[in-house]
């Protein structure tokens, strides 16, 4: 398994790998460039993609305000969020989600960020996961 930052081409492979993770939950590559890709917080560098071969295998996006939310609010400088998560390989799931964690933390870190959550406002996927669905 590699991590790497997300590339332009990985787009369909990161929406096959939610769907296959997150059945109940599933995204169309629009709902992806919407939400993700063209938010004016996105930054290539804080979205991680675990490849296994030609695979993405897991993934995670880290944002953080660059631009405020509306003209009262500020950066919410100690902020980030986690605005989608996951990982699609049931026998390294374990390894996979940690990885991406720890990159994550790392990334978050390094912006100065220490009160990490998700709930992205204004990019919300879904509030939570059903657990009945999604217990490994």
């Amino acid at each position: 398994m590699k991590i790497r930052n997300f590339m332009g081409e990985d787009i369909d492979k990161i929406v096959n790998c939610w769907n296959a993770a997150l059945p109940h939950d599933k995204v169309t590559k629009e709902e992806i460039i919407k939400k993700m890709l063209l938010d004016c917080n996105f930054s290539a560098d804080g979205f991680f993609i675990a490849c296994s071969g030609d695979d993405v295998v897991g993934f995670v996006n880290c944002v953080y305000r660059r631009v405020p939310i509306d003209a009262y609010s500020g950066l919410e400088e100690n902020n980030g969020w986690i605005s989608a998560f996951a990982v699609n390989d049931d026998e390294h799931f374990a390894e996979i989600g940690s990885a991406l964690i720890c990159e994550a933390e790392k990334y978050f870190e390094s912006h100065g960020k220490y009160e990490i959550s998700t709930g992205y406002y204004p990019v919300y996927f879904y509030q939570g996961v059903s657990k009945e669905h999604c217990e490994k």
